[in-house]
């Protein structure tokens, strides 16, 4: 490196997360994790569809998250919600995005409305003779971060038992093309939030991918 640009001074960003992993723990997941309380109280939240509450979500990151409002309004990082143009084909839009140029790195979740254990988290269905692509396996067959080697799935749990739930979910991703240490990642959550776990798989152009799962209880009792 040029020893000039070696005296340059970091970006305070680039300073307080410098590599992807502190970006997404200490920024996206925090964030997300943060946001839930916010999201619950939500008049009716439970009986809203998966785009309305995933747009809920979005608004309180834009505006009201003390983690990582102040860098969207600075423009320091972008925030999309169904974009079309980080996808393999322009047929499909992710749920969620966030990219930072500092990293040179875009972040895709992918929200679901849960009401129990259901499949198509994990994969998709055959639907009026055509197989329709769905849940992880999007970022599996790289219709969704084709260059990217993380992402993760919020999911709004809005009826049945939230820890049955999540743990059957947990054991269906773990035999979904599972890499190496995707067993050992089963058993960690992301960064501590009880209704959680994190997986890592082989993608179909053989790259690792590594998914981190957070749920919302917004189930009513």
């Amino acid at each position: 490196m040029n020893p000039f640009y070696q005296n340059i001074p970091r970006h305070p960003f680039v300073a307080k997360f410098p590599n992807v992993q502190t970006l997404i723990e200490q920024l996206y997941l925090a964030a997300i994790v943060d946001a839930y309380p916010r999201i619950r109280a939500i008049s009716g939240i439970g009986q809203m569809k998966e785009n309305n509450i995933r747009n809920k979500v979005v608004a309180d990151f834009k505006r009201s998250n003390p983690i990582i409002s102040s860098y969207f309004q600075s423009k320091i990082i972008y925030l999309a919600a169904e974009n079309q143009a980080n996808t393999a084909t322009f047929l499909q839009r992710t749920d969620l995005e966030i990219a930072s140029n500092h990293h040179e790195h875009i972040f895709v979740i992918e929200c679901k409305n849960l009401t129990h254990a259901e499949t198509r988290y994990v994969q998709g269905r055959t639907k009026n003779v055509k197989y329709e692509h769905d849940g992880l396996e999007k970022f599996i067959d790289l219709t969704y971060a084709e260059t990217d080697n993380e992402g993760a799935m919020l999911s709004f749990i809005v009826s049945g038992t939230p820890t049955s739930i999540v743990s059957t979910l947990n054991q269906k991703v773990q035999a979904f093309h599972p890499s190496p240490v995707c067993a050992q990642l089963s058993t960690q959550q992301c960064i501590g939030w009880n209704l959680s776990f994190q997986s890592s798989h082989i993608c179909t152009n053989g790259k690792v991918f590594r998914l981190f799962h957070i749920f919302y209880d917004l189930t009513f009792h």
